[in-house]
């Protein structure tokens, strides 16, 4: 494959060497002459690229030539960047520039430079020499498409030889045929990339039996290259006479043409259409419109826009359906393309490559750059299109992101990108390149290294696993902005922590793993010099996990003041016991999200240099998240004005957390604690949400009034927390879970109090549970009640009957009941309903058939359970029905299981698992019908 004519980078070079700024670089080096000498021969190569993009295909001496060029054209390049470079130190510190220009160091520059630059010149002048011998020709650069030799085309195919496209030929043919347009004349497009059978598709249905009774007369037009109104209208005068045709005026054509065709249905095929052009096909629509009503124009392209465009008139609504991108679909099933399916021979994979070429091919040359850059993306990547812009920035085919965004369109167009999904805006946010594509991407830009970072502010690396370590220099980048990820690799010849030394123009996340590679902690991260990265919004430190015990490193890097840092999260820091702070400047004057996870040496947060020093603040933090801290004995959390969420999981030594007023503060998260024995919690009184969980030691609590508290679950504490809890806690609780509590054998009579709020009650896992209090009845906000494992519990209070707003009962493994209450049948309101474990029943309640709108029904585990009570196929709103580990239980009552469901003129599903005691289905069939 031919090399990539490296257009826009020649241009920036003449940019920059006509420009002020390099000839006074010029003058300051002495250098005037060179440059100038260098622009004459670099104009003169410019001028034969056209000639030598075309010629390389058929001399590979020209196409030495051309990679010779590009060598030598990206080393110019790079050294008018490293001009560029010390052109914004000049702009810095005054004096270091100083000392830098003025010193030894100026002449030992100067030497450098200027020998870079002759042997560059050289190269080139050799370049030069070699234009006559080659017979380039001097021709003007310009953005237009190249031409190229296009294939001739024809109606004639071989049906016998075409498989798969039946489906794709009858939908063709049915949208040609239909009668429901009643326009004079319509256009159906076949969309798709080269090589994909978008002809051979239209040659099946051009020979169709159908189509050849529907339509008298037929029009086959290979349009190809150029899209000439006149030598069309000549080339359909010739395909209907089967003769030639004198090119007369366009006029004398038009008259023959409208004899040929007037009121007449007839199918003309545009095959290989390239142009986009409006006003070309609106002058031939125009010229076709004489025909009867129910005429065809049938195109095949690559371009999206040309279908678009001639498929509707301008000004027009898209209402006309026959427009079908089936290119749409036979992309879609791409790794069948016709020409790879019919043969695995290298001749067809050779003819596939051949044409895909044509649409490289018709590219500009600002488009062949940018598309050649995306053969750096593995196969089947999903590229995210805003990135996409940025790398072309980058690499400097671009200045705006608007530029950016319409060459985007236009290859998305050409179908040399596919859309794959688009934003809550209808925009296109992410792309891809089909596998052939790809491969056409990778043989244009050959093995030339694209890696080149050149002026580089974004390197996007995140979701990159396999990243092992950064390249050597990247600390060399110093213009950089974004690096998502930053991986600490080992050797003296992989990028170091001290490579970020120079990177202080990073913005946004980093993220830095492997830290276990860190040879010397307090040394190389000294030299990373973090607390220069203001930027920085978002910063992860991270050892991998198993290998926390090899690093050195005890103490974390000074990052407190850390103006723009707004979440911060360790990992796996196996040996950091505390981090250092000074009472000097602001202190994480913008944290809001903290992370502390895998820490198992922590045992204090911040260490202060002196005991009179006062207190950290946080005067921005939102979220406190600390998992797996092992070593961590007592929190003492300091004043956080704005936080409003904490969570503390795994922390096994931790025996007291005191809490400072928290007026933000809405949820609380202790799990995992076994050692906690104090808690502190003060003025929180916007607090909704409280979640403590396996904390048995009997904890001390103490609190201040929780008025707003909505939400608590409880799990494995003690029956003294949940009472005190309840006594801090005004009448606002709407949700309560109390789950593996082995010392409660009541509700706390506090929870009375919670009458006209509660909605949720769930009570599980309690052994020693054996009663509910009769004021339980009260609750007649209650929509959702579930008692789950609690054997002592013998009987339900009678008043139970009193939460006609429960929605959903559940009582699952309470095996002390002997019997389920009457009064069941009187929550009117319940539509869910589950009873399990009960081995004594035999049978359900004759009160159940009054739950008129009961829509799931479930039962399992009654070991003595034989037979279900006939009226429950009168429950006209159920709709779920499961029945398992009923062993005694075989069949169903008749009116659950209709001989004849077709018969049934309205009936509801009901979805059934009958199942024995070892859990093997007993055959029902797969769905019941149930009658009304």
């Amino acid at each position: 494959m031919a090399e990539q004519i490296p257009f826009s980078t020649i241009a920036d070079v003449l940019t920059k060497l006509g420009s002020s700024a390099f000839q006074q670089i010029g003058s300051a080096f002495g250098v005037t002459k060179e440059l100038t000498k260098l622009t004459k021969k670099l104009d003169t190569i410019k001028g034969v690229l056209v000639d030598a993009e075309k010629r390389q295909e058929e001399s590979d001496a020209v196409k030495a030539w051309v990679r010779r060029l590009k060598d030598v054209v990206y080393d110019a390049d790079d050294l008018l960047d490293d001009f560029e470079m010390l052109q914004l130190q000049r702009g810095g510190v005054a004096r270091q520039v100083s000392d830098f220009f003025s010193s030894s160091n100026q002449v030992v520059l100067r030497f450098k430079m200027s020998d870079r630059l002759k042997d560059i010149k050289e190269e080139v002048e050799e370049i030069v020499k070699e234009i006559p011998m080659l017979k380039l020709i001097q021709g003007k650069v310009v953005q237009r498409e190249v031409e190229s030799s296009r294939r001739e085309t024809h109606s004639f195919v071989l049906t016998s030889e075409m498989v798969g496209r039946d489906e794709d030929k009858e939908e063709i043919i049915k949208l040609l045929v239909s009668s429901g347009n009643e326009k004079n004349l319509s256009a159906v497009a076949i969309i798709g990339i080269g090589g994909l059978g978008k002809t051979a598709l239209a040659q099946l249905v051009y020979n169709d039996m159908r189509v050849a009774d529907f339509f008298q007369p037929k029009i086959w037009i290979c349009v190809s290259d150029d899209f000439d109104v006149k030598l069309l209208v000549k080339k359909i005068l010739e395909s209907l006479s089967g003769g030639d045709v004198d090119l007369g005026s366009l006029n004398v054509l038009k008259d023959s043409l409208h004899e040929k065709i007037r009121q007449k249905r007839y199918l003309l095929v545009l095959d290989d259409v390239w142009n986009d052009d409006f006003q070309k096909w609106e002058e031939l629509r125009t010229l076709l419109m004489v025909g009867d009503k129910g005429s065809r124009i049938l195109v095949t392209t690559r371009n999206r826009n040309v279908a678009s465009t001639m498929a509707f008139e301008e000004g027009q609504e898209r209402l006309y359906p026959s427009l079908v991108e089936i290119g749409k679909e036979i992309v879609n099933m791409c790794k069948g393309v016709p020409l790879i399916l019919k043969t695995l021979g290298a001749i067809l994979r050779i003819k596939t490559e051949e044409m895909l070429k044509l649409s490289y091919d018709a590219l500009p040359f600002h488009l062949k750059q940018c598309f050649g850059y995306c053969a750096l993306f593995p196969k089947d990547y999903e590229i995210e299109k805003k990135v996409l812009v940025q790398l072309w920035m980058a690499q400097g085919y671009i200045q705006a992101s608007g530029v950016g965004n319409r060459y985007f369109e236009e290859l998305l167009s050409r179908s040399l990108l596919e859309e794959v999904t688009k934003d809550a805006y209808d925009n296109i946010s992410y792309c891809k390149m089909h596998d052939l594509i790809h491969d056409l991407a990778q043989s244009v830009v050959g093995f030339e290294d694209m890696r080149r970072l050149i002026n580089l502010r974004h390197l996007e690396n995140q979701g990159c696993g396999s990243l092992t370590h950064m390249t050597c220099g990247i600390g060399e980048l110093s213009l950089l902005e974004s690096l998502p990820v930053f991986v600490v690799g080992t050797g003296s010849k992989v990028g170091r922590l001290s490579e970020l030394k120079r990177l202080n123009n990073l913005r946004g996340q980093l993220w830095i793993e492997k830290l276990e590679n860190v040879m010397d902690a307090k040394v190389e991260s000294r030299e990373a010099n973090l607390v220069e990265k203001q930027y920085i919004e978002s910063l992860g430190l991270e050892w991998s996990y198993g290998q926390e015990e090899q690093s050195g490193c005890q103490t974390l890097p000074c990052i407190v003041r850390l103006r723009h840092l707004r979440s911060l999260k360790l990992h796996h820091l196996g040996k950091v016991e505390y981090m250092e702070y000074s009472s000097e400047g602001p202190f994480f004057p913008s944290l809001q999200n903290l992370y502390l996870s895998f820490m198992p040496k922590l045992k204090e947060l911040w260490r202060r240099d002196l005991a009179t020093q006062p207190p950290p603040s946080f005067p921005c933090l939102s979220l406190l998240l600390i998992n797996k801290c092992d070593d961590l004995a007592s929190l003492e959390l300091y004043p956080s004005p704005c936080i409003s969420s904490i969570e503390i999981t795994y922390c096994p030594k931790l025996t007291s957390l005191l809490l400072p007023p928290s007026p933000l503060l809405s949820q609380l998260e202790i799990r995992y604690c076994g050692d906690l024995a104090s808690l502190e919690l003060h003025s929180s009184h916007l607090l909704s949400s409280l979640y403590i969980s396996h904390c048995l030691k009997p904890t001390s609590l103490k609190l201040s009034s929780l008025p707003c508290l909505e939400s608590l679950c409880l799990n494995e504490v003690k029956e003294g927390v949940l009472r005190e809890l309840m006594s801090a806690t005004a009448s606002s609780l709407k949700s309560v879970r109390i789950q593996d509590i082995d010392d409660l054998m009541s509700l706390p009579d506090e929870l009375h109090q919670h009458v006209s709020t509660l909605q949720t009650l769930k009570i599980g896992d309690c052994s020693h549970l054996a009663t509910l209090p009769h004021w339980i009845g009260n609750l007649t906000s209650l929509t959702h009640l579930r008692i789950t494992n609690c054997p002592e519990l013998t009987s339900l209070p009678q008043e139970m009957h009193s939460l006609t707003a429960l929605h959903t009962l559940s009582i699952d493994y309470s095996c002390g009941l002997a019997s389920l209450p009457s009064w069941i049948g009187g929550l009117t309101s319940l539509t869910d309903l589950e009873i399990g474990s009960c081995p004594e029943l035999t049978s359900l309640p004759e009160e159940l058939h009054c739950l008129r709108i009961l829509k799931s029904l479930t039962i399992h585990d009654w070991s003595s359970l034989t037979t279900l009570p006939a009226w429950i196929g009168s429950l006209s709103s159920l709709e779920y029905l499961q029945i398992r580990k009923c062993p005694k239980l075989t069949s169903l009552p008749k009116r659950c299981v209709p001989s004849q469901p077709s018969t049934y003129s309205k009936s509801l599903n009901v979805h059934t698992y009958l199942k024995d005691a070892k859990g093997k289905k007993v055959k029902t069939g797969p769905r019941l019908l149930m009658s009304e």
